[in-house]
């Protein structure tokens, strides 16, 4: 057992980062994620913003509402650079179904943060992971479901989203 953890401790120590260029990476990261997100009516942010109810039939003659749901995509109008994609699910039986909300951000189209907070009555679960490059640098969670796959669908999702919102904005150019 003392070998095993001194072997961690080892790898961990010799790693291609070290904590402080992880820590000012991750810095760097949220300064860049905060000024755009504050600037946005100045800089070249493009966004769309959908939103609505989802609902399921009763007794095959009414319509409830069971859920509601928003997703915003936001990108550089000047070099259609990808900067944001975010999805939220909410539904009203929380016993029944757990909330869902996620957050990608890209700087260079190329993902760099990923937020992710599942919650239901019994449990809360949240994912923060931070990327250079394809690299994954940094992951805090409780998710005891957590996959790096999971995460790699997610993105390829939301460049599809953010590919078709950039095509179809361009198209009523």
């Amino acid at each position: 057992m003392k070998t095993l953890l001194f072997l961690m401790s080892f790898f961990l120590s010799n790693s291609i980062y070290s904590q402080e260029d992880v820590v000012s990476y991750i810095q760097s990261i949220e300064k860049y994620i905060y000024d755009h997100e504050q600037d946005s009516l100045e800089s070249d942010l493009t966004f769309v913003e959908a939103s609505g109810f989802i609902t399921k039939k009763k007794f095959k003659l009414f319509r409830r509402t069971i859920d509601g749901f928003s997703e915003y995509t936001a990108w550089n109008e000047n070099n259609n650079q990808y900067f944001n994609y975010w999805y939220g699910d909410n539904y009203l039986n929380k016993r029944k179904h757990e909330d869902l909300y996620f957050s990608l951000y890209f700087k260079d189209n190329q993902l760099v943060k990923y937020v992710k907070e599942v919650e239901n009555k019994k449990y809360a679960y949240k994912t923060t992971a931070y990327f250079k490059g394809k690299e994954l640098i940094s992951v805090e969670t409780n998710d005891p479901n957590f996959s790096l796959e999971k995460i790699r669908k997610d993105e390829v999702k939301a460049v599809e989203i953010l590919d078709s919102d950039i095509k179809s904005r361009e198209k009523y150019k």
